[in-house]
């Protein structure tokens, strides 16, 4: 975001990877082969995607849970 680049944050964030993507393996109690570990999208990143995917225009996703988030790409910081 342009907020993490302003802010000289970038750096000490991991590569960007597809959701699903293997980032590692693990082992849990003596496990054996070793667990692999999958990146994961937020579910109020998941939602923008998919409003946006659609190219029905502007849209804003408002998230509540134990937090609210306002996602709005088209607004900036």
């Amino acid at each position: 975001s342009s907020l993490v680049d302003a802010e000289g944050w970038r750096g000490q964030m991991p590569a960007f990877e597809r959701a699903g993507a293997v980032i590692g393996e693990q082992r849990f109690g003596g496990a054996t082969p070793p667990i692999a570990i999958h990146n994961g999208v937020h579910d109020s990143n998941a939602a923008l995607h998919a409003y946006r995917r659609q190219q029905l225009g502007p849209v804003t996703v408002v998230s509540t849970g134990t937090w609210v988030v306002v996602l709005n790409p088209d607004c900036p910081l």
